[in-house]
């Protein structure tokens, strides 16, 4: 195994963290600082490697190390240089392969380097018109910083279409309950049963729009439908959690995460702003005979016999008829079909009904309106704009020899089961603790529920009556299940408490916080079910770090890299 590509400074290409505007469809996302290509001129002075015919200089090096660095929190030292160069010289060998073998002008691969030019024109564009507008506030920061520690429980309805959302809210208006009318909605046995819970949402773990509306929500409220990515949503808040073992140090600590992920968020909301506008300004419209006609093909499950021969599906004379039509322009069902050729499937897995496919085809139509316009202001003349889409195409080669090797590891299921019995220590949950909590933020309150407490007044009753902390108060002071982790510098010393037993004050920044130990959850083994498919990967993985190493070094006696190691020392990294 080679340690230097086990680790986390290893693997020095990766896919960029692409932040999409129009989920799935426009695909606009901000320039990572990764987007530089490796080649440049063979001056000694400035050349750390050469494989074949591409060179890997200093100045490169140090972009992407300085980016990694960050990224994962790393110390930069000797032995991390040299192991970074390392991989990048394996990533280049490997690339090479992938091109003597043709990768790149395979159907896939021009239809990727297409893809890739029309996603970083859109970048460009990006970058020019939305980047400049994002502004993040330091109460920006304190408010994102709040939501991270909160905990939201939601159940919801869920509704392919607009019409039908609405019904489903006219029900609960009258009178149906969410555990009714989720019989009615969900297949899943499991949100048929629980009237369609989701049990305690996180920041991020739901599609941007649910989440915003789930947390400007109170306990009890329930939100008209809400457009999602994948259809629509009523959401029911059945309780919020908020963990009352954050201070300010610790949000400190966070600005950095917290300003790159609102970063993220603003951007993603510009971006859907400027597509909205750019579809009021043009009046962007689609026919509904032509969407109607297509969706069907799509759902006949005639797609790829539409895309791969369009008379086939379609008639001459159909294919020219008006689908989509704005102030710019009209697309017909032929101009419709070869745009969504040059789609993903991933992408058209989005497409569940046919109202959001009419937002499909506007989104194509728009994203092709972008494109146009980055190309008459010159975004394509930037020797930068070139110099991504190489590294990026190299990218997926890369990707795709590696998936390749992937496939070839095979892991039996005796040696599942055998790394169960052996490791079976490994595999166990973490406990939790369940804890009541009283916040105040004056010491003479304090005090005064110190001596309560020690005179055997019930807990909830004073948490109810005196904690600042509303969201739980009504509860009792419940904050739920917790782990260690989560319960800050006092971590350690509230864990250990047993059941029925309290603890308190602990004074952090004017805040007085008293908490009880209602119940406990002890770690437990996971049966053999629960963990086989975390082993297989965990033995995929360990066996494709050797797999890959052992075919680069067979590569590399043909290519004979040259490396220049030493000149590592020279570099600042500032």
């Amino acid at each position: 195994m080679t340690t230097q590509y086990s680790n986390n400074i290893s693997g020095s290409r990766r896919s960029r963290s692409l932040f999409n505007s129009l989920l799935v469809v426009i695909g606009i996302s901000i320039l990572s600082s990764m987007s530089i290509a490796i080649s440049a001129s063979r001056n000694s002075k400035t050349t750390l490697a050469i494989v074949g015919r591409k060179i890997i200089t200093k100045d490169q090096f140090v972009k992407l190390y300085k980016e990694k660095l960050v990224r994962f929190g790393l110390t930069d030292t000797e032995e991390a240089r040299s192991g970074y160069l390392k991989n990048l010289v394996d990533d280049e060998i490997l690339i090479r392969q992938a091109k003597k073998e043709k990768l790149d002008r395979t159907a896939e691969g021009r239809k990727e380097k297409e893809r890739i030019e029309v996603q970083e024109l859109l970048n460009a564009y990006s970058m020019r018109h939305i980047s400049p507008t994002i502004n993040v506030t330091e109460q920006d920061l304190k408010d994102l910083f709040i939501r991270m520690n909160t905990k939201v429980k939601v159940r919801h309805l869920y509704a392919q279409t607009k019409e039908e959302a609405d019904s489903l809210y006219t029900a609960l208006q009258q009178g149906s309950t969410f555990s009714e009318l989720a019989q009615k909605v969900f297949k899943d046995p499991a949100l048929r049963t629980t009237g369609g819970s989701l049990g305690y949402i996180s920041i991020d773990e739901m599609d941007p729009t649910f989440e915003n509306t789930a947390y400007s929500m109170r306990i009890g409220d329930v939100s008209r439908p809400v457009k999602t990515t994948h259809g629509y949503s009523i959401i029911g808040v059945d309780d919020i959690q908020n963990n009352p073992f954050v201070t300010e140090n610790e949000f400190r600590k966070s600005v950095d995460k917290l300003r790159r992920f609102i970063r993220k968020r603003k951007y993603e909301e510009a971006a859907t702003q400027l597509t909205d506008r750019l579809s009021f300004k043009l009046d962007v419209q689609c026919s509904e005979k032509g969407v109607t006609q297509l969706y069907s093909l799509l759902q006949n499950r005639n797609f790829h016999a539409m895309i791969e021969n369009s008379s086939i599906a379609i008639s001459k004379s159909d294919l020219r008829k008006v689908v989509v039509y704005s102030k710019a322009g009209n697309w017909s069902i032929a101009k419709v079909i070869d745009a969504l050729s040059k789609t993903s499937e991933r992408q058209r897995k989005w497409i569940k009904t046919k109202e959001n496919f009419t937002d499909y085809l506007k989104g194509l139509y728009l994203r092709n309106y972008i494109v146009q316009q980055a190309k008459q202001e010159g975004l394509d003349r930037n020797s930068l704009y070139w110099e991504t889409v190489d590294y990026l195409f190299d990218t997926y080669l890369l990707t795709t020899i590696e998936e390749r090797l992937k496939k070839q590891i095979q892991i039996s299921p005796d040696t599942v089961r055998s790394f169960y019995s052996y490791h079976k220590e490994n595999f166990r949950t973490i406990p939790e603790i369940r804890l009541s909590a009283i916040l105040v933020d004056r010491q003479s309150l304090s005090d005064s529920i110190d001596q309560y407490l020690k005179s055997e007044k019930p807990f909830d009753s004073l948490a109810r009556e005196y904690s600042i902390q509303k969201n739980t108060a009504i509860r009792g002071g419940d904050l739920g299940f917790l782990q260690q982790t989560e319960l800050g510098e006092f971590g350690k010393k509230i864990f250990s408490l047993e059941i029925g037993k309290w603890e308190g004050p602990f004074i952090e920044e004017g805040k007085y916080l008293f908490v009880k130990c209602t119940d406990r959850k002890d770690a437990k083994y996971k049966s053999f079910e629960e963990s086989s498919g975390e082993i297989e990967e965990m033995l995929v993985q360990e066996r494709w770090f050797s797999v890959r190493s052992e075919y680069v070094e067979y590569l590399r006696k043909v290519v004979s890299p040259q490396i220049y190691a030493e000149k590592l020392r020279e570099i600042s990294i500032n």
